[in-house]
């Protein structure tokens, strides 16, 4: 379960990682700012000005590192904004435009019925949830926390307030979410509010329903369920197990292997000083909270393979993936054998080989009980468009309907000979042709990959995106259909 610490503890720790900047002037239009030593004034700027050629329609900008991302966040022509880009590419990965305004002077609740006149100098991005009929965003105005719910194309923000107090943000049953001691619908209704936020330290926590969820508790021995419903402040149902006994500094982390029923399962690892490991598999009864420590030597009842059926060609290698049946079985080994070795082959750890024009039978066999499962290997000879594939990269925004945005095609030659492409196109279902762009002798050399980016804006559901190219003379149409959706 995803949490987000909003403010004061998020302002600190934002200022210490980020850079921000805003102009005195609230929104005074400025033309283009030309980038050079003399005249980029902050380092905020320096950081737009790597990721973007114009960035003077943005006021009370922000910039912070992650992972491989950039994140630039501000107030945009009096829209709040955010674009993640990737540090190594500088390709843009996604952006956010609010549909409604915001000025730079908000008038902010201090309590008692009066309001505080504020100036925002700096916007900080610091969350993002999609839902199915829009998305979350967490902003840090200053350092007043707001969050902004979009549904079909209209908005819900939380209100400005002073409050020194921190607030933790929690995603919660279907879509909802979990804001200080608040629970808001993904449409931003506030559902109740909340008695008593304990249940949320100290312990993972899993929704099954708006008011109730399961929290799995290690923190200190011994590992405990609880039942607890958070609006009523009081506890369903609590289990320690005492059955596993751990020393209090190991290290553990757990995994749901199955809720699709009253009864889950659980599997606990922990990692003891001394280097020590031990798992444990067990069940819980989600109406009463009696638990069971899983059966010692569970059999094993099954076993499947991911594909039934593989075609390769002379060379190429696969990788085959069995699944052994209950997860909890004590040995799940198996063994892996060809039918056909001068045609394909197959190691312990179910990698196919092709190595001859054929067909094979890989079959692998359960040591426990003797239950197989096979796949058939047909070794040819392929079309070269058998090694062409796609990836598909976008990044646009929905208005009203009116779509807007990036859309990127990457067209993999898989193959070992080299083709010519000769044309990329667009459509949408419109059958308008946004793009069509032929090329000139331009070779995708075999293993290699080509992309083209197109800038889209219109109504429209669904792109056609067509390459053709040529191999040994003779002409091949690779296409990609895509769905827009307004996903970031």
């Amino acid at each position: 379960m995803k949490t987000l610490r909003l403010l004061a503890t998020l302002l600190l720790v934002a200022l210490s990682m980020g850079l921000y900047s805003c102009s005195k002037d609230d929104f005074v239009d400025t033309p283009p700012i030309p980038v050079t030593p003399d005249n980029i004034f902050n380092d905020t700027d320096k950081k737009f000005a790597e990721y973007m050629d114009d960035y003077s329609d943005i006021k009370c900008r922000y910039a912070q590192a992650g992972e491989g991302i950039m994140q630039l966040s501000g107030i945009k022509n009096k829209h709040l904004w955010f674009s993640e880009f990737d540090t190594t590419t500088k390709k843009l990965k996604s952006t956010w435009l609010d549909i409604e305004e915001t000025d730079t002077i908000q008038q902010v609740y201090s309590g008692y019925g009066e309001y505080k006149e504020m100036k925002i100098t700096f916007a900080i991005f610091g969350y993002y949830k999609k839902t199915k009929a829009g998305d979350i965003v967490g902003f840090s105005l200053d350092d007043i926390p707001q969050i902004i719910f979009t549904s079909n194309g209209k908005t819900k923000r939380t209100p400005l307030e002073i409050d020194s107090e921190n607030k933790t943000f929690y995603d919660w049953y279907n879509e909802s979410v979990l804001i200080g001691n608040r629970c808001y619908s993904s449409e931003g209704d506030p559902l109740f509010t909340i008695e008593d936020s304990y249940f949320f330290r100290d312990g993972n926590v899993t929704p099954i329903s708006y008011e109730e969820g399961i929290k799995f508790d290690y923190s200190y021995p011994p590992i405990s369920f609880e039942r607890f419903n958070i609006k009523e402040g009081k506890s369903v149902w609590k289990t320690n197990l005492t059955d596993i006994e751990l020393p209090s500094d190991s290290k553990i982390s757990y995994t749901i292997l199955d809720k699709s029923a009253n009864v889950w399962e659980y599997k606990v690892d922990a990692v003891l000083y001394n280097g020590m490991k031990h798992s444990y598999i067990f069940t819980v009864n989600m109406e009463d909270g009696k638990a069971n420590v899983a059966e010692e030597g569970v059999k094993v009842t099954s076993i499947a393979l991911n594909k039934s059926q593989v075609t390769l060609d002379i060379g190429e290698i696969f990788q085959l993936v069995d699944t052994v049946k209950p997860n909890n079985a004590e040995n799940s080994k198996v063994v892996w054998t060809s039918s056909n070795e001068s045609v394909a082959t197959v190691d312990q750890n179910g990698l196919v080989t092709a190595k001859s024009y054929g067909e094979s039978v890989i079959t692998v066999t359960t040591e426990d009980g003797g239950f197989t499962a096979t796949s058939n290997i047909i070794v040819k000879k392929k079309e070269i468009s058998d090694y062409i594939t796609s990836k598909t990269f976008t990044s646009m925004i929905n208005v009203g309907g009116y779509i807007q945005g990036i859309i990127g095609c990457e067209i993999i030659n898989n193959s070992k000979e080299d083709i010519l492409l000769t044309n990329y196109t667009v459509i949408d279902d419109n059958e308008n042709v946004l793009l069509t762009n032929p090329y000139d002798n331009n070779i995708l050399k075999a293993g290699s990959s080509y992309r083209e980016d197109v800038s889209i804006r219109g109504v429209f559901n669904e792109l056609t995106l067509r390459w053709t190219y040529i191999h040994n003379g003779k002409k091949y149409t690779y296409t990609t259909k895509y769905k827009v959706t307004t996903s970031l």
